[in-house]
């Protein structure tokens, strides 16, 4: 990549990338998952049976946009789970979970249709809760692991709870931006929106929110 962003090679690649997750999502709104195979997607798309399986292993993961088989960095796990990079649990969770994030591209729109057809197909479905039980369990064994390292008090559903409420709003947030330039960058301003809320003033006992106003 160039100081002035990716270069032609990378974008052409991210271009075929999203030609067949498009392709995968059309062919599927109009004619249901059964009738839609790897090789029309291929065709759909423009791009040979080969490519096509270059970028995703199933048609699953082509309609969804996300790779199953892809999870953490395997360098940033072992650091994370020694206590690292920083010492501070969920800066570096943070870092953990970012590059999962860029995963799902640079367009909204993809991640909106993915979303709308996953509810529509119960086989979808079933694939992509698979694929979040898989981060989900592979995350709870690095914090376990981290604590005989870096020990810390709360319990890891819990701090893997919070992690989840930071990719959730991060999400949000790069849709609401319109997408591109990854989407891990708007995790400062997700963080920063989830902590307004958890510090926000207690009412006091026996009042309600706006009492104070509708009694002036």
């Amino acid at each position: 990549m160039s100081e002035n962003g990716p270069g032609r090679r990378e974008l052409n690649k991210r271009a075929r990338r999203g030609a067949i997750i498009d392709a995968a999502q059309r062919l599927v709104r109009e004619h249901g998952y059964d009738a839609v195979t790897t090789g029309r997607i291929a065709a759909e798309a423009g791009v040979s049976p080969r490519t096509f399986f270059n970028y995703f292993d199933t048609k699953d993961e082509a309609v969804i946009g996300i790779r199953t088989d892809v999870g953490l960095d395997p360098d940033a796990a072992r650091r994370f789970a020694a206590g690292g990079p920083t010492g501070h649990l969920l800066t570096d969770l943070r870092a953990l979970i970012g590059d999962m994030l860029d995963q799902l591209g640079d367009e909204p729109a993809r991640v909106r249709a993915a979303v709308e057809l996953v509810r529509r197909e119960p086989r979808l479905l079933q694939h992509h809760q698979d694929a979040i039980e898989r981060h989900r369990t592979e995350l709870l064994a690095l914090l376990e692991e981290r604590r005989a390292a870096a020990p810390f008090v709360a319990d890891a559903e819990t701090v893997l709870a919070a992690a989840g409420a930071v990719v959730q709003a991060t999400t949000l947030a790069w849709v609401r931006s319109g997408g591109g330039h990854g989407v891990q960058v708007h995790m400062p301003e997700a963080i920063d929106e989830l902590r307004s809320v958890l510090c926000e003033e207690a009412p006091v006992p026996g009042t309600r929110p706006g009492a104070d106003i509708v009694a002036g």
